[in-house]
């Protein structure tokens, strides 16, 4: 998943001519820009740790998965959402502990590993399907680190666009 800072005013222009999205996403994503935030495959699981159980589906933090907009006739699935939502959502993300995240990693790894795919790494070994042996305790310590990493690039990109008052855009990609 590439992230993308836009102003509300660049968001609703996107609705109107998809076109100038994809030629945008075409450009920064391939190029792997600094105008963007790659989160690579880890953005299901970052999902997984972000949400409550019972908030899941709910916005902001379920930015990654689901917007306020959802851009149709692209080759690859985007949606945005706008500079007030993407202010509260960068507030709750730097609210949450590590105890908080640890705790929801913990639990992902005991019941919800099969639901988050990712092919990589240790990640990928944790939360997908694809998992050659047991994790020892070192692994799951290195992949949550890992995790945190990819949390935390997120949180300064989210940061800057609040710097910016400005939204985000985020691209589902397959194979870049």
């Amino acid at each position: 998943m590439a992230v993308l800072i836009a102003t509300d005013a660049d968001i609703a222009s996107y609705q109107e001519e998809p076109a100038v999205l994809e030629a945008l996403l075409n450009r920064v994503i391939s190029a792997r820009s600094d105008e963007m935030c790659n989160l690579s495959d880890s953005w299901d699981a970052l999902h997984f740790l972000l949400t409550s159980p019972d908030r899941r589906e709910e916005l902001p933090m379920a930015a990654l998965k689901k917007g306020e907009v959802t851009f149709r006739g692209l080759s690859d699935p985007a949606h945005a959402i706008y500079s007030d939502t993407a202010r509260r959502w960068s507030t709750e993300m730097d609210a949450l502990g590590n105890d908080t995240l640890r705790e929801r990693f913990d639990r992902g790894l005991a019941r919800r590993a099969a639901d988050y795919p990712s092919p990589r790494g240790l990640l990928g070994r944790m939360w997908g399907v694809h998992a050659m042996r047991p994790m020892s305790p070192r692994d799951i310590d290195e992949a949550f680190r890992e995790l945190a990493g990819f949390l935390d690039l997120l949180r300064h990109f989210s940061a800057r666009a609040v710097a910016h008052a400005s939204g985000l855009v985020f691209c589902r990609w397959e194979d870049w």
